[in-house]
């Protein structure tokens, strides 16, 4: 081969090269003008859909557990013979369509006043979330079969809100929870994005290995009731951590001895405000009480609010007495449900 003829075929290659990359660039310069296009279509679409006459004003908004909870009001113009038939709160991703929370509601002559949860432990289900950023609107279908969403602003004391979801398969999603404006539109919104690990003070599980310090608790022979659920808090925590949850544990055995924790629990530093700042999904607390164990005196007992649903209190105690081989507590105090939920 001559040397014009190599000369020849490099310029070719580099003319078809450019040829390629011109047409790679301009093809993602349509892709990304199409999707911007596209986005800006739905965005349009969502806005047009709200009804600007009337704003849903929020009075409360908070998460307990893995749900985001939340009450609130709206007027309106009542219309003689059309009722109200549902209140659903959506959350409506750009990206896709309506994740629907029913709520209960109860109206006045021009008031709607909705709530997203019957208990504290129930509402917004958090965990279940994909990544995206979701859009509140208030969904109210009428008895003429029109169908109305309205844009929610925050009329409550309460900040924003920043969840991060348990560890699975080592990752966690973030959740911001906030209010803002869209077009001049007050909204509410729920971003949720992947991060690779949790903050260093924020926590999956929470244990709380019963008394400690002066406190004691009951005795057994020759051991203390902080002694032994000190004992049962350390090994939970390593079987926990075992699973990849991160574990936080209110006291290791290092604390003083002298220190009156029963009514230092509420101080700043104290138990209670240290359990709190580690932002746990879940809170253990153990215990044991003192009587001589037999199988019609002592058994399995889970305290929990008197506000929440008790299925994982149930799970709970169905795993204790399978796994242990121990009873359900007979104990009448406060009960609330026989046994478990099968």
């Amino acid at each position: 081969m001559n040397k014009n003829n190599y000369n020849i075929k490099i310029k070719i290659i580099i003319i078809l090269f450019t040829i390629l990359m011109i047409f790679l660039i301009f093809y993602r310069i349509n892709i990304y003008t199409d999707k911007s296009k596209q986005f800006d279509e739905k965005q349009t679409e969502f806005i047009n859909k709200i009804d600007k006459n009337s704003i849903v004003n929020i009075s409360k908004f908070a998460t307990y557990g893995t749900h985001l909870n939340i009450e609130g009001s709206l007027e309106y113009i009542k219309l003689s013979g059309i009722r109200i038939d549902k209140v659903d709160l959506v959350l409506t991703s750009i990206n896709s369509g309506e994740l629907l929370v029913k709520s209960k509601f109860n109206y006045s002559d021009n008031k709607i006043s909705f709530s997203t949860f019957d208990t504290i432990n129930t509402g917004i289900d958090l965990e279940s979330l994909p990544i995206d950023d979701y859009y509140v609107l208030l969904k109210i279908t009428y008895s003429n079969s029109d169908v109305k969403y309205y844009s929610l602003t925050n009329s409550s004391t309460y900040n924003d809100i920043t969840y991060y979801t348990i560890t699975k398969n080592n990752s966690n999603n973030k959740l911001n929870i906030h209010f803002s404006n869209l077009n001049e539109n007050p909204v509410m919104k729920i971003d949720v994005l992947a991060i690779d690990n949790l903050p260093e003070n924020i926590y999956d599980i929470a244990i709380d290995p019963g008394h400690g310090g002066l406190d004691k608790g009951d005795t057994y022979s020759n051991y203390s009731e902080a002694e032994l659920m000190l004992t049962c808090g350390l090994e939970l925590k390593k079987q926990l951590e075992a699973l990849g949850l991160k574990v936080f544990i209110s006291r290791n055995g290092t604390e003083n001895p002298n220190e009156d924790t029963t009514t230092s629990m509420y101080n700043e530093n104290g138990r209670i405000n240290i359990l709190n700042k580690s932002h746990a999904k879940l809170l253990l607390s153990l215990h044991m009480e003192d009587s001589a164990y037999t199988k019609n005196n002592e058994g399995i007992s889970v305290y929990v609010p008197s506000n929440c649903t008790l299925d994982l209190a149930s799970s709970l105690a169905k795993n204790i007495v399978e796994t242990a081989n121990t009873y359900y507590s007979p104990s009448l105090s406060f009960k609330k449900m026989d046994r478990c939920v099968h």
